[in-house]
């Protein structure tokens, strides 16, 4: 099954766990977990956008902080040449 996936930093996040964990299975995410240095959030593909913008609307960014801004994160199962591909892809791009 393909699902979305939002990771937020808890270093840049200032809404409290429960209050987060809310706003997100509000907005329509099907789980949510804390991790050590971060809260995930899972979503169906379909409602990934509608959690996302629900959680930008709170002040919540997904994402971790990362030298240049970009944090690409690939989770769909592939091929090795798939993945190599869009590697080569995101490099030549960041190149420009």
């Amino acid at each position: 099954d393909k699902k979305g996936q939002i990771i937020i930093s808890k270093e840049e996040c200032s809404m409290d766990a429960d209050d987060l964990m809310m706003t997100a299975l509000d907005a329509g995410a099907e789980d949510f977990s804390e991790e050590e240095d971060c809260y995930q959030v899972i979503t169906d593909p379909d409602e990934f956008s509608k959690v996302r913008e629900a959680l930008e609307q709170a002040g919540i960014l997904g994402g971790l902080p990362v030298d240049g801004g970009i944090l690409w994160c690939a989770t769909e199962k592939a091929t090795k040449a798939a993945m190599d591909q869009a590697i080569a892809i995101v490099k030549e791009v960041l190149a420009q």
